[in-house]
C-alpha cells in the first residue's frame, strides 16, 4: 500500500468498508480512495470517511445493464 497509487474498497460488508476507508485514509491521506456504497446513506459515510470517489452499488449496476442492452 505504501507504493500504491490508488485503493478501491470493495467489499460486501458496509462496516468493514467504512472502517478500512477511514483507517486508510488516517494512514495515507495522500492514497487515492474508490469506495463501493450499498445504498445512499452509506455512501455518505464513505465520503465522509475520507473516499475520494464512491459508486452506490446501484449506479453500477445500472450501467452493466444499460453497456449488456446496447452490445445487443
Amino acid at each position: 500500500v505504501e507504493r500504491a497509487r490508488a485503493l478501491v474498497v470493495a467489499v460486501d460488508n458496509p462496516q468493514v468498508a467504512l472502517r478500512t476507508v477511514s483507517m486508510v485514509r488516517y494512514i495515507f491521506p495522500e492514497l487515492k480512495v474508490y469506495a463501493r456504497a450499498h445504498d445512499d446513506e452509506h455512501a455518505r459515510d464513505l465520503a465522509r470517511a475520507g473516499a475520494n470517489t464512491v459508486v452506490p452499488e446501484m449506479v453500477a449496476t445500472g450501467h452493466q445493464l444499460a453497456g449488456s442492452i446496447f452490445k445487443e
